[in-house]
């Protein structure tokens, strides 16, 4: 779960690369946020994930998801999705990359 499937993560960058291509967007004024979400299933604390220690009866951990810290929803353990789209006013308006990470912070993805 740690990535958007890479085939759909390439569609979405091929179709903001031709869009900018075409001039239909500009991809040179862009915004970008990323928005945290929780995995199902238990979580696995900060310290024991820390040493890599899954507690004894704890099955079906998401050993891939991390501890994401939201404005919104406080503290996550989960992924965090990342998008970033064109916002030129003279423009569409287009997605042009997503991904899906463990990453807190968007200057990493970018």
């Amino acid at each position: 779960m740690g990535e958007i499937a890479p085939q759909a993560e390439a569609q979405i960058q091929a179709l903001g690369l031709t869009l900018s291509l075409e001039a239909m967007t500009d991809a040179t004024v862009a915004a970008s946020d990323g928005s945290a979400f929780a995995t199902p299933g238990p979580v696995w604390h900060k310290k024991g994930k820390a040493a890599r220690i899954i507690p004894e009866g704890l099955h079906g951990v998401d050993v891939e998801a991390d501890w994401i810290q939201s404005d919104y929803h406080g503290w996550v353990y989960g992924y965090k999705a990342h998008v970033s789209i064109s916002v030129a006013p003279t423009t569409v308006r287009v997605v042009l990359d997503a991904c899906v990470t463990g990453s807190a912070c968007e200057s990493h993805v970018l």
